[in-house]
This record gives C-alpha cells, sequence and structure tokens, in this order.
C-alpha cells in the first residue's frame, strides 16, 4: 500500500468512527460497545463488523445464541464474575466462545464523500440479511449444525451446545477425544488448564450427579 492509500484509509477509517457509524446504528436500532455494533434477537446475539481499506468497506455478520456464553462462563468457572458485566460483556469481553460467520463482503468506494450513503444502504442490507436468519437458526442444535457445517469445526462451540442441552457425554467424549489429539480449545487458565479440561471436569460432575 502506498504512502497515498493509507493516507485515505485513515482519514476513511476516521469518517466512518467519528461521523456515520455511530448515527446509522441507532436509526437501525442497532447498540455499539467498542466501536462494534451489535442486536440481539429472540436470545441471539449478531455482532456486525465495518473496517475499510482506501478504497473499499468491508462488513462482516457474525452470530451465536447468547447461552452459549452463559454455559461458557459456567464451565470456565467464571459465572460469578461475568454475572457482574453489562450485556456488553457478550460482545468485546476476551473470555468468550467464538460467534459464525455468517457474511462478509466488501462495498468499493471511491472518497469519503460515499461513506454515509453506502453504510445506511449496508445496515438496510444487513437488516434484511439477519432477518432471515432469525426464520433459520431457532435453537441450539440449529447453531450446532450450522458451525459442524463449516471447515474447520469449532468443537468447543459444539461441546457448549451439547452442554447447552444436557449431552454432557456426548461433550465429555469430544473433550477427551480433542486432548488425547493435543489440540487446545483456545483458552486457558494457570488455575485449570485447558478450557476442554474444564469441560471434561464439568461433564464428569454433571454425569456423576
Amino acid at each position: 500500500m502506498t504512502r497515498e492509500e493509507m493516507r485515505m484509509k485513515r482519514e476513511l477509517q476516521k469518517a466512518i468512527e467519528k461521523d456515520f457509524l455511530k448515527p446509522i446504528c441507532k436509526s437501525h436500532g442497532y447498540k455499539m460497545i467498542g466501536g462494534i455494533p451489535y442486536c440481539v434477537h429472540d436470545d441471539w446475539l449478531y455482532t456486525i463488523f465495518v473496517s475499510n481499506s482506501h478504497d473499499s468497506i468491508h462488513i462482516v455478520i457474525d452470530v451465536k445464541p447468547v447461552i452459549i456464553d452463559e454455559v461458557f462462563w459456567t464451565v470456565f468457572e467464571m459465572k460469578e464474575e461475568a454475572g457482574k458485566k453489562p450485556f456488553s460483556f457478550h460482545v468485546n469481553a476476551a473470555f468468550v466462545p467464538w460467534s459464525f460467520r455468517l457474511e462478509e463482503w466488501r462495498i468499493p468506494i471511491a472518497g469519503i464523500d460515499e461513506a454515509e450513503p453506502i453504510l445506511e444502504k449496508a445496515f438496510s442490507e444487513i437488516d434484511e440479511k439477519i432477518a432471515l436468519y432469525c426464520k433459520q437458526l431457532i435453537t441450539i442444535l440449529d447453531f450446532k449444525e450450522l458451525v459442524q457445517s463449516h471447515n474447520p469445526v469449532n468443537h468447543l462451540n459444539c461441546m457448549l451446545c451439547d452442554i447447552a442441552v444436557g449431552n454432557f457425554e456426548s461433550a465429555l467424549l469430544k473433550a477427551e477425544e480433542e486432548l488425547s489429539n493435543k489440540h487446545s480449545g483456545g483458552f486457558s487458565s494457570v488455575k485449570g488448564g485447558d478450557i476442554y479440561e474444564y469441560v471434561i471436569r464439568y461433564c464428569i460432575n454433571k454425569l456423576q450427579i
């Protein structure tokens, strides 16, 4: 990227963040935390990420059921701490399971003066896309099926889905398999090790009750 392109990227980013994104999000009913727009429909969290290059705007839509965070915090032994946080903790906390990427696309832009109408149109499209997904994603098992349909599969999210519906044996077996293959769940603590170890302990405890 040339120096001029870097300058254009910075100026466009500044205009989007300072002038356009927040009012457009508000008009479409989205809340924001840390520059990240989000909305909740029937306990499903839809998160929007807006970024840019010097000549395009990049839009991303992610989704996850809110309950998957709550299950994660319970398993990871941080339920009490998480319970003291505002809802935005679901969006921008360091210790939350990953969302699933539903859509992403780039929109060409020739200059800053095009940013506002482009973003307005983009959020109208986002509204339409989310409305369609709301009809498809109803239960926690819908989320598990979605996660399993794309490689690489996020096995931790599948385990959390199983735990959410009480299928502790399935989550336990998968966690043991992942650890036996020397895989990590992406979260760990000095206190208890890898998140998969937490899953194993939690499920064993539940199965013994």
